[in-house]
């Protein structure tokens, strides 16, 4: 328990193991990267700051790609480290293929490789061959384009691509012709303003949003909601799912809770030792820690 809610951000390689640790409520002042291969008894580790290229030690993000790159999502800039070195991108008022904002706020790469990234001012693609970065257009109901701040991307099983946003609603991202863009999706989640996208075990779309707690939605379209009768139930900051199928969801305020499908609820996990919030994103290990 204190291993997980101490640590705030898991992440797992492809090749090897990682653990990035975002501490403290400064955010992290360094990144940890332990590249940790189960099958062999020793472990390394490099340790990245500003004082070696890393941009800011502000992390929002950080995922590998499927050739292997690891990308780090900053408040100060976009990092690629290739094992070696550290490229960092930046916003250029007078080149449109830079990045949209130098805070970035999330990114996700789908099953065929595209790699998006999410931003206050919008969302975009990043094209691996010219090495730039293209803006995909998010559309209103009413067919306009809108200025979104992007909050959280998903690829669900069924191959959509949703784009939540932090005061417009979810997003459907649509190739036409070429074109990928997006346009209003999910409408039956009643608020605009939405935190983070989840899809389980069993295809059930969960959605954390800002302002009206937790939705669940079942793919018979059925909708469960947890976590909206009063205020103090809000500052639900993220979700995961174990490898046994249990579904947790970590709170700024109120710490860890586990969702028991016998009541229908979720149930606060206790721990005594101190109070603790859970920050950003939960992932799960190769353990069940409860």
């Amino acid at each position: 328990m204190k291993n997980l809610t101490q640590s705030i951000m898991y992440t797992n390689l492809k090749e090897n193991r990682a653990l990035f640790i975002r501490q403290g409520l400064l955010r992290g002042v360094y990144i940890c990267l332990f590249l940790i291969c189960f099958q062999l008894p020793a472990q390394t580790a490099k340790f990245f700051s500003t004082d070696n290229k890393l941009s800011s030690t502000l992390i929002n993000q950080v995922i590998e790609d499927k050739e292997g790159l690891i990308w780090v999502a900053t408040e100060d800039g976009l990092n690629r480290y290739d094992g070696a070195k550290f490229r960092t991108y930046r916003s250029d008022s007078k080149d449109s293929t830079s990045i949209l904002n130098n805070y970035v706020r999330c990114m996700y790469q789908t099953s065929n490789g595209q790699l998006l990234l999410g931003f206050f001012n919008g969302l975009q693609q990043y094209n691996s061959g010219k090495q730039h970065f293209k803006e995909i257009d998010l559309f209103d109901e009413k067919g306009k384009k809108a200025r979104c701040h992007v909050s959280s991307i998903l690829e669900r099983k069924n191959g959509d691509v949703l784009v939540a946003t932090s005061g417009s609603g979810i997003f459907k991202l649509e190739n036409k012709k070429g074109r990928i863009t997006g346009s209003i999706a999910v409408q039956a989640v009643k608020s605009e303003y939405i935190q983070k996208l989840f899809e389980d075990a069993k295809n059930n779309l969960w959605v954390l949003t800002q302002d009206k707690g937790v939705y669940c939605i079942a793919s018979n379209g059925k909708i469960a909601r947890y976590f909206y009768k009063n205020e103090s139930e809000a500052n639900i900051s993220s979700i995961c799912q174990s490898v046994n199928g249990n579904i947790y969801i970590g709170k700024l305020n109120e710490g860890l809770y586990k969702f028991d499908s016998e009541t229908n609820n979720f149930h606060k996990i206790p721990y005594t030792q101190c109070h603790y919030s859970v920050r950003h994103r939960l992932f799960m290990l190769q353990i069940e820690y409860f």
